[in-house]
């Protein structure tokens, strides 16, 4: 594995979309959030460039987009209306979130929460909780504690995501490791705490992995630019 903590499955080869953290969201089979194609979005390796001319916020640079700066006119979005942690414990967090008009997203049904799963092709889970290996981006929201990447290398960054602090992991495994691919991940504190030991505020983990570098430089992407239209409800 990439990291220490448990991931969720797919049924395609490897481990699957996310190395982050455990399952934390579902989907219905027959919804999704897609709507009109949205322009093409060129890859990026790294969120190191901010999209906004904002200040220097309380916990790093400003990592902010409007959902039509992010993704143009026919940009779309979804809601977490609740998340649902590792523990299948219910959590007033919630969350709303843009994403490329043509993409589709998971919708509340049973255990999983809606606004956790993203994909540019319709997917659906079946009953043992997988999904195709397509899904590209995944949301988790761990109830507390740390978290503690791992890797041959390990980059960094710090930011301020909607208010609130966020650190962008660049990840790349470990020789041996049972994941070969490269990822990144968005650690948010969506209830205003970073993971850390002794945490015992939910925060909101969204990842995106693959082996393929091109496919890989198109999620990361999506993911950041997504990342920056995060909104977190009050």
């Amino acid at each position: 594995m990439i990291i220490v903590l448990p991931m969720f499955e797919s049924d395609g080869v490897g481990a699957g979309p996310s190395p982050s953290v455990e399952a934390s969201a579902s989907v219905d089979a027959t919804e999704s959030s897609a709507a009109s194609a949205t322009p093409s979005v060129s890859p990026s390796e790294s969120a190191s460039e901010a999209p906004t001319d904002e200040p220097i916020g309380e916990f790093g640079p400003v990592w902010s987009m409007t959902a039509e700066e992010a993704f143009g006119a026919d940009a779309d979005s979804c809601e977490n209306p609740g998340g649902i942690t590792t523990t299948g414990d219910q959590t007033d967090t919630r969350y709303a979130i843009s994403m490329p008009g043509d993409w589709y997203t998971s919708a509340a049904e049973g255990n999983w929460a809606a606004c956790t799963l993203f994909a540019p092709e319709e997917f659906e889970v079946r009953s043992d909780g997988t999904y195709p290996e397509g899904v590209a981006i995944v949301a988790n929201m761990p109830p507390s504690g740390d978290f503690v990447p791992s890797g041959s290398s390990v980059e960094t960054e710090e930011y301020t995501v909607d208010g609130v602090a966020a650190v962008r992991y660049a990840l790349t495994p470990e020789e041996g490791a049972v994941s070969t691919e490269t990822a990144v991940i968005w650690i948010n504190a969506i209830n205003g705490r970073l993971p850390e030991a002794g945490n015992d505020m939910p925060y909101l983990a969204m990842s995106t992995e693959s082996a393929d570098s091109d496919e890989l430089a198109i999620r990361i992407d999506v993911l950041d630019r997504m990342t920056a239209t995060l909104d977190i409800l009050e």
